[in-house]
């Protein structure tokens, strides 16, 4: 595998002297995988060479090897390439940390603690947290993500306070959590963080870490759902978006083919991210869609949208044992790591089209197609089917771009029109 990326011999067989030499296959194997350019795997493998004949020259054993010495190097390496005039090697921390990954797994060195005693209580409880958001409580995985950050933040905000003891936690601690994030967050925003603590700090007193019930303690924020207007781009604007994709090019078939997801079918960008190759049967033509609250549902899939994923399959996305349709095109090609990559590709293709917008998010394909559907004569019910709304009144808000329906419900003016 090492030859892979070295073909002279002697260039070969000198790293597989070096302290790591035996384990230098096995991660070759690893980049290949993962799809790893030439260059960029011998700058992986020259670092870990270097690595190894630092910690030969400190007559460092590979048993004692530990992340405090990878540091240590990465550290003296930065000095001496500072004084020369060169940068450090971008992602050499990431690298080393495979390295160590891989002597943990063969067991040659010893699995580290990841934090003190007060940081894995919190670890703990938000992986507690987790589970229980997941298994009994259903919630989809953007969700779960979204209160697992609050849960960690207001972990690490109690820990300043009272050494995270969890029954040293007072409704004082939960009302400045909430007042410290009114004021750095958007109204919609807060909404969600009060609701995330609430349902954290009923799972501590469910699981006993609590004994008061402090999810009382969490202040109202005052919120209307209603008060913004749907944020849509008109038709001529979603077929801007999509011919600004390069079809030539592989990151382009990618993108298209996620573009037409969101503006055809009106997918969540988490949706999009975590969409699978078995979730698409060509059989039948449909496509299963896990939407909020693990609620699986079945769509057609339009030709183009077709035709676009099987181009970005065959001719587009990298070679992978993963089973997730849409991946890093850049090394390592892993899946999307949420709603954020998707979102990411929405605002690139905004900016390639010459669209200015303030909203550049998945989310306004759903607004367009709600918007197309009214201006189609579609009601409300209609839309809410095609966009999967759980209720009918997550539609209602396309109400206020009903401007004929709206019309008739207006006021004449005082005094009439003279």
């Amino acid at each position: 595998m090492l030859e892979h990326f070295y073909n002279v011999p002697r260039t070969v067989e000198r790293f597989r002297k070096n302290l790591f030499g035996p384990f230098l296959d096995s991660l070759a194997a690893e980049l290949i995988a993962e799809g790893y350019a030439i260059h960029s795997g011998r700058l992986q493998i020259k670092l870990i060479v270097d690595f190894g004949c630092w910690a030969k020259r400190r007559r460092t054993s590979l048993h004692e090897l530990t992340t405090s010495h990878a540091e240590s190097f990465l550290y003296q390496r930065k000095r001496n390439r500072s004084r020369d005039g060169l940068l450090l090697e971008r992602g050499a921390a990431a690298w080393l940390s495979r390295l160590l990954s891989l002597l943990q797994r063969q067991n040659i060195v010893a699995e580290e603690r990841v934090a003190s005693e007060p940081k894995d209580l919190a670890l703990q409880l938000v992986q507690e947290f987790r589970q229980y958001l997941s298994s009994e409580k259903g919630l989809a995985t953007a969700t779960i993500a979204y209160y697992e950050q609050y849960a960690s933040s207001f972990l690490s905000m109690a820990g300043q306070q009272c050494g995270l003891d969890p029954t040293a936690i007072s409704a004082a601690d939960v009302i400045e959590f909430v007042q410290q994030g009114a004021r750095v967050t958007t109204s919609k925003r807060i909404k969600l963080l009060t609701t995330a603590l609430r349902s954290f700090l009923h799972f501590m007193r469910y699981r006993g870490w609590i004994k008061s019930d402090l999810a009382a303690a969490v202040p109202s924020v005052a919120y209307q759902s209603m008060s913004s207007i749907p944020k849509s781009l008109p038709t001529p604007k979603v077929v801007q978006v999509l011919q600004s994709c390069d079809l030539k090019t592989a990151i382009g078939r990618r993108d298209f083919a996620i573009l037409l997801l969101l503006a055809r079918l009106g997918l969540r960008a988490n949706e999009v991210a975590s969409l699978t190759l078995d979730d698409i049967d060509w059989q039948s033509g449909a496509i299963s869609i896990r939407g909020k609250g693990s609620q699986w549902c079945k769509l057609p899939i339009p030709k183009d949208v077709g035709e676009a994923i099987v181009d970005y399959l065959r001719d587009g996305r990298p070679t992978t044992s993963s089973r997730t349709v849409f991946l890093r095109h850049r090394a390592p090609h892993m899946p999307f790591t949420g709603a954020h990559a998707v979102s990411s590709t929405v605002a690139r293709a905004f900016r390639r089209a010459g669209i200015d917008s303030k909203r550049r998010g998945a989310h306004q394909f759903r607004h367009s197609i709600a918007c197309e559907m009214l201006r189609q004569g579609a009601s409300l019910p209609e839309i809410a089917e095609m966009l999967r709304h759980q209720t009918l009144q997550s539609a209602t808000i396309y109400a206020k771009v009903d401007l004929s329906a709206l019309s008739e419900l207006a006021r004449a003016w005082p005094g009439g029109a003279r």
